[in-house]
């Protein structure tokens, strides 16, 4: 843990993390105030500076239930993987669509 700080539009908690003992923050742990709202984590894991998995936990059961993946390094989801219950990888893969695309 690297430390947390408090955010108020939205109100939420951010946890910073070092994931690979590197020294420096990898990862953020959002947990929002409204309880409606999915946990998240997002991960650089290519050491680029920048977040490119989204890991989304709905309903806040304490495992993820989803991913987005960055794979071109434009900030912009293009794949998503799917998690079964208190697994660590995904057991499907597909193109990510937007909303409404």
């Amino acid at each position: 843990k690297m430390g947390t700080r408090r955010e108020t539009n939205p109100p939420e908690t951010i946890t910073k993390l070092d994931l690979n003992c590197s020294g420096r923050i990898d990862a953020q742990f959002v947990e929002p105030d409204d309880a409606s709202k999915p946990y998240l984590l997002a991960i650089d894991s290519k050491g680029t500076g920048h977040f490119d998995i989204v890991m989304i936990d709905n309903g806040r059961k304490g495992w993820f239930d989803i991913a987005l993946y960055d794979t071109v390094g434009d900030g912009k989801a293009h794949l998503v993987g799917y998690f079964k219950k208190d697994e660590d990888k995904p057991y499907k893969f597909a193109p990510y669509k937007e909303s409404g695309s």
